[in-house]
């Protein structure tokens, strides 16, 4: 009832209640009428096909949503049939959740249909389903024709290396895809072989998910090249794999020329001192990496995270540094200022770089050079 009249709740969050298809169906018919709510969550609420054929019923005619939280439910193929039916004519909704719902082939090809038309949908979640072969077949083969989709979620959906394959060809052509997240599937070192010849390339994709893939030796010497080759992934996520002291050099020699990875995710592997160590020596001549994830490996010594975020610390203040314009110190001195104009006009306290300098001038070996010549 407060759906129907009010005018200025934007986001509704009902996440992890008990609203079922008739609570489902009770909202979906406030919100045909609703034309200021943009954000809804009604994750794990036990909702059905017949609560998605509501939704469907309302995004039809909705014209506010922007997102749409079904995380957890059991809408299923028929379900997801009617929700992307009506999204094939809905120009409103960016955000979708259909992840965990029991979704199999049939519904990705569904979805897949609603691809082809749909020019609003930029996010997509569907981890956590049953898809096999034909399902990311079909996924694939439709967004080498979606230019709208920056962001794609299929972790937890046993892919492995045919599904892989069909994924690499629409990598090939799509020019919109940005984050693309694989993470709990099977796609081993042949999955990433495959996955590797067109990373070389691929000059669209800034976040990609592979943690828990069983990816090994020749896994991690594959993304060791891409590394050295790809100038646009930021983010790297290789948490729970076979990493560890043996193979981790393979990242750190190319982290020695990779210039625009900034985030490295290599939690709960097998990695100890020794490896951490070569990562540190890696760290040295980088300057873009500031954030490095090494929880729940073989313990670490202190000195060593230590050395490890101040290097990670130096890239930062690099960073902040090479964005900004460098104020001149009234009093002449020519040493860094104590403060840095950054471009949109702020005055930042630069102090926290004085106190690394002083107690680990080491970190910043050729620093000055490539900040002010």
């Amino acid at each position: 009832n407060m759906l129907c009249s009010n005018t200025s709740l934007e986001i509704l969050s009902l996440a992890d209640n008990r609203i079922g298809d008739v609570g489902a169906r009770a909202l979906s018919k406030a919100l045909q009428s609703n034309s200021h709510l943009q954000a809804l969550d009604i994750s794990s609420n036990g909702i059905n096909a017949s609560g998605a054929q509501g939704l469907a019923e309302m995004l039809c005619s909705n014209a506010s949503l922007e997102g749409v939280n079904l995380f957890g439910n059991q809408v299923g193929d028929v379900g997801a049939r009617a929700i992307a039916q009506a999204l094939r004519s809905n120009r409103c909704v960016k955000r979708l959740s259909l992840g965990g719902n029991e979704i199999g082939d049939d519904g990705a090809m569904e979805i897949s249909r609603m691809l082809l038309s749909n020019t609003s949908l930029e996010q997509l979640d569907l981890s956590t389903n049953s898809f096999i072969d034909n399902g990311v077949r079909d996924l694939a083969d439709a967004l080498c024709f979606n230019s709208m989709l920056k962001s794609l979620c299929l972790a937890g959906n046993d892919i492995g290396i045919t599904s892989v394959k069909s994924l690499v060809e629409m990598l090939h052509s799509n020019t919109s895809l940005e984050f693309l997240e694989l993470g709990c599937n099977e796609i081993g070192d042949g999955g990433v072989r495959a996955l590797g010849e067109v990373l070389r390339i691929n000059t669209c994709l800034k976040v990609i998910g592979l943690s828990d893939n069983g990816i090994g030796d020749e896994g991690v010497k594959e993304l060791s090249e891409v590394l050295r080759l790809n100038s646009t992934i930021k983010e790297l996520g290789l948490a729970n794999n076979n990493i560890g002291d043996d193979n981790i050099r393979y990242i750190a020699d190319a982290l020695r020329f990779n210039s625009t990875l900034e985030g490295l995710q290599l939690s709960c592997n097998q990695i100890s001192n020794v490896g951490a160590r070569v990562l540190a020596q890696g760290l040295r001549f980088n300057t873009s990496l500031t954030r490095l994830h090494l929880e729940c490996n073989i313990d670490m010594d202190e000195d060593v995270g230590t050395m490890i975020g101040g290097l990670l610390e130096r890239n930062e203040i690099e960073k902040k540094l090479t964005e900004s314009w460098a104020v001149i110190d009234p009093a002449g001195s020519k040493a860094f200022c104590p403060v840095f104009l950054s471009k949109a006009g702020e005055m930042c306290d630069i102090r926290a770089m004085y106190g690394l300098l002083q107690k680990r001038p080491d970190l910043f070996e050729g620093f000055v050079s490539r900040i002010i010549p």
